[in-house]
């Protein structure tokens, strides 16, 4: 299997942290999509991986123009005013959506399966952890 990078060639100092799914039979098999006239409303993987580039592209402009806005931003990180805690938030997994990332290799802890890059801004992953197995805590580049 390809080794997989966790960190885009160019990607800002955003980064944010996500929830885990310790068990697959718990991934939620809805299947409701948004509308576009719907901003509230749940959106699928598809959805979620065509409106997170132009948000984060944004951001980074924007971070940019002064360090008082990268402070804003920093502040804004994981609240409800922050568009891509938003946009995680409305996320409406399928077991039919995820199913094809969810591969484990046996001879691993754990299995970093690309679900989709700009190869600029983000890079999304699913972790797969084997039973019984864990990694110590540890840091990222």
């Amino acid at each position: 299997m390809e080794s997989l990078s966790s960190s885009p060639k160019s990607v800002s100092y955003l980064a944010y942290d996500t929830a885990y799914i310790e068990d697959t039979p718990h991934i939620s098999s809805s299947t409701s999509i948004a509308t576009k006239d719907d901003d509230d409303g749940p959106i699928t993987l598809s959805e979620f991986i065509e409106a997170l580039p132009p948000i984060l592209h944004k951001q980074k402009d924007d971070a940019q123009k002064s360090i008082r806005e990268r402070v804003r931003q920093d502040d804004m990180r994981g609240t409800i005013e922050d568009p891509v805690n938003e946009l995680f938030s409305r996320l409406d997994l399928s077991t039919k959506e995820i199913g094809p990332y969810c591969l484990f290799e046996q001879n691993k802890n754990y299995t970093r399966n690309l679900i989709a890059t700009d190869n600029e801004t983000f890079t999304l992953l699913l972790l797969c952890w084997n039973a019984e197995k864990e990694s110590p805590i540890h840091d990222h580049p």
